[in-house]
């Protein structure tokens, strides 16, 4: 009882100064502060994966110089991830007396699993004998919706013009405007032949865990 009697008083004491309650604020701020911190890493995390995606326009991205070997597809599949398949190669597009070299991304219809991709005149999917051009490559080439272009040994019609595309190429490939075509059409196009710089891209979506299980 002696015990529990100078405790009680010790108590009351300390509840009757004011350092007390400066260190029950402090010990506040401070959980609140770190929760806080906390809340807002998860939310900058969260903030910089959607805004890689849309750059790579996918989750995940494999490339190389020869096309993506069939297993990692099979894989994507078992595991229920989207893929679209994308193959980029530099090419001379002309029109008339216009020549402008540029990055052409061969693409299926899905492009891109993640990010924007706005068109002008509004497109669902590209056809095979359609090119989207950007706008930069548009005004290069002096051309318009309806217009013909084109592309190596391949004649393609402007479908659209890309007013926004979140998938920017970096290096030197971004130097030069993109033109998008269909899949379908990167044979006619003749400009993959034995020695030619291409590169081949499997892209992926899907959610973090089946993202991580495919890593």
């Amino acid at each position: 009882m002696k015990y529990f009697a100078l405790l009680t008083s010790l108590a009351r004491q300390s509840l009757a100064s004011s350092a007390t309650y400066l260190l029950l604020l402090a010990l506040t701020l401070a959980i609140s502060a770190t929760t806080a911190l906390k809340f807002s890493h998860s939310q900058i995390r969260d903030a910089i994966h959607v805004q890689a995606a849309a750059m790579q326009a996918a989750d995940l991205v494999l490339t190389d110089q020869k096309p993506i070997e069939a297993k990692w597809g099979k894989l994507a599949e078992q595991l229920h991830l989207q893929q679209s398949k994308v193959t980029v190669f530099n090419a001379m597009a002309h029109r008339q007396d216009q020549f402008v070299m540029v990055n052409v991304k061969a693409i299926e219809n899905n492009f891109p699993l993640r990010g924007v991709l706005e068109l002008q005149p509004v497109q669902k999917k590209i056809a095979s004998g359609e090119v989207w051009l950007s706008l930069r490559a548009a005004e290069l080439l002096k051309v318009k919706v309806g217009d013909e272009v084109a592309l190596v040994d391949a004649k393609f019609t402007v479908a659209a013009i890309i007013q926004r595309d979140s998938n920017q190429e970096l290096g030197f490939s971004a130097f030069s405007p993109t033109v998008l075509i269909s899949q379908q059409d990167l044979a006619k196009t003749q400009a993959v032949q034995q020695g030619s710089r291409i590169e081949s891209r499997l892209l992926l979506a899907g959610n973090t865990e089946q993202i991580n299980q495919f890593s």
